[in-house]
């Protein structure tokens, strides 16, 4: 009878330990895709860079404090590569409704290339000091647009810190990914073998 139960306790012990795996791998996955908004690429607007628009109006949610990046992305039909010759004028308000930003642009250089054939060009940095429950507001206007991109998109977006870095954050949590898959990985060999030996 002693085998028995010793086996009995080693099978517990390995469904144990594949519940802590998997148990902490969901929660730890969940606490990330949470946490991982803070450091996404807000897209605000989108707006036909090739003409003249109204005044464009939209919330501009941030999570936390620090420079932000502000930029143009084109997306360029086919291969062009052209300089936008556009001009573009662009504000941000706070919640409290403040101007922290009124930029009007038209030197654009030649844009930082990203995958898909999509341009960043910089156009300001928006320094947020304090973070508030309510959302900030963009507003941008194509006062001329550059007839050479049309059919593409124009969209403005906000880099917050540490977009695109492995920061100590996820560093930490991808070590809990690996312990968590070690459980996992260790607690289905202890009910195989554990298993085998019983039915012997």
């Amino acid at each position: 009878m002693a085998p028995r139960k010793s086996l009995s306790i080693a099978f517990i012990i390995g469904v144990i330990l594949m519940f802590i795996g998997v148990g902490g791998g969901a929660f730890t996955y969940r606490e990330m895709r949470g946490q991982r908004v803070l450091h996404e690429t807000v897209h605000v607007l989108k707006f036909d860079p090739s003409a003249a628009s109204q005044w464009m109006t939209a919330p501009l949610p941030l999570y936390q404090d620090g420079p932000h990046a502000v930029m143009f992305a084109l997306s360029a039909r086919g291969n062009n590569s052209a300089q936008y010759q556009g001009v573009i004028v662009v504000t941000v308000e706070d919640p409290g409704g403040a101007t922290v930003m009124n930029r009007k642009l038209s030197s654009f250089g030649e844009g930082i290339p990203n995958p898909g054939g999509i341009r960043r060009y910089p156009l300001d940095t928006l320094v947020v000091q304090n973070i508030s429950s309510s959302d900030w507001k963009m507003q941008a206007r194509v006062i001329s647009g550059d007839p050479q991109f049309a059919g593409s998109l124009g969209e403005l977006v906000v880099i917050p810190p540490g977009e695109g870095e492995f920061t100590p954050y996820l560093q930490q949590n991808a070590y809990k990914l690996f312990v968590c898959a070690f459980c996992i990985v260790l607690g289905f060999l202890v009910v195989v073998f554990g298993g085998r030996k019983k039915a012997t």
